[in-house]
């Protein structure tokens, strides 16, 4: 049994176990920085080139970006020992488990 439990602890610490019992590869916070960025400036982009060019489906495609940059952020902007979810402005440590978080 140790080895069982072992291994799980490993499972835990690479992967985030979503409430429907599926698994998501973590992502290092900085990379997801990086990509939630690039996400909403895409989002922003397009929806001002769908202004401008007076394009609905594309206004609504630069939301739907948007919404998948939260949707993103929800599931990766996490606490690397806890799992638990960083707010905005927790700083340096997180506040579930308070170990330092690598920004």
């Amino acid at each position: 049994m140790p080895g069982l439990r072992r291994c799980a602890k490993l499972f835990m610490k690479e992967n985030i176990i979503l409430q429907g019992g599926a698994s998501v590869k973590r992502i290092p916070l900085k990379k997801v920085r990086q990509i939630a960025l690039l996400l909403c400036i895409l989002g922003l982009v397009v929806i001002l080139a769908g202004a401008g060019l007076r394009l609905i489906p594309l206004i609504l495609l630069g939301c739907l970006v948007l919404v998948g940059e939260i949707v993103f952020l929800t599931l990766f902007w996490r606490c690397p020992h806890c799992g638990g979810f960083l707010d905005r402005g927790c700083g340096l440590y997180c506040p579930h488990c308070g170990h330092t978080v690598d920004r």
